[in-house]
């Protein structure tokens, strides 16, 4: 799955879909990086429920002391996973060679979420909730944004999306 992640472009989503299918019986997530993926994976291919199934354990491993080993200390990248989980998944952030593409979504358990991010001498805040998203995006320089398949050209200077 995590190739699939990091390699997607070029994947049909049927090919994405029949490999998580497949490997979601087969994983045993013993790796405590493992949900972070398969919530990353699960937003892309819009298997909400599965999605937050996975973040929630993704966030929850050392409160919950789900592998047993929080003793021998934290799990730091773990804890990168629930921010991946939520940027690269929930929000569906994609870096491409000549833009950045979101494809936000909204778990049902969440009024909305809001995160801050660096592309590209921009500095770009993300706000989900039920009836929009919008982007607060302070440009250096101009880039491409894609939201949900609709493109901006973003200037110089602060520009708001509203989508």
């Amino acid at each position: 799955m995590l190739a699939h992640f990091l390699l997607e472009d070029g994947i049909s989503t049927d090919v994405l879909r029949n490999s998580y299918d497949y490997y979601e019986k087969l994983t045993t997530h013993d790796s405590s990086l493992s949900c972070a993926i398969y919530s990353i994976m699960a937003s892309k291919l819009g298997y909400s429920d599965k999605a937050y199934d996975y973040f929630i354990e993704t966030a929850r491993m050392d409160l919950d002391n789900t592998h047993g080993n929080t003793k021998d200390g934290l799990h730091m990248a773990n804890m990168g996973g629930t921010w991946m989980s939520i940027v690269y998944g929930f929000s569906g952030v994609r870096i491409k060679d000549d833009h950045l593409a979101l494809n936000p979504t909204l778990p049902k358990q969440w009024k909305g979420y809001t995160f801050t991010m660096r592309y590209r001498q921009a500095t770009i805040t993300v706000e989900v909730n039920h009836l929009k998203t919008q982007l607060i995006v302070d440009a250096q320089e101009l880039i491409h944004i894609k939201v949900m398949e609709k493109r901006f050209k973003i200037p110089m200077g602060k520009t708001i999306i509203t989508v």
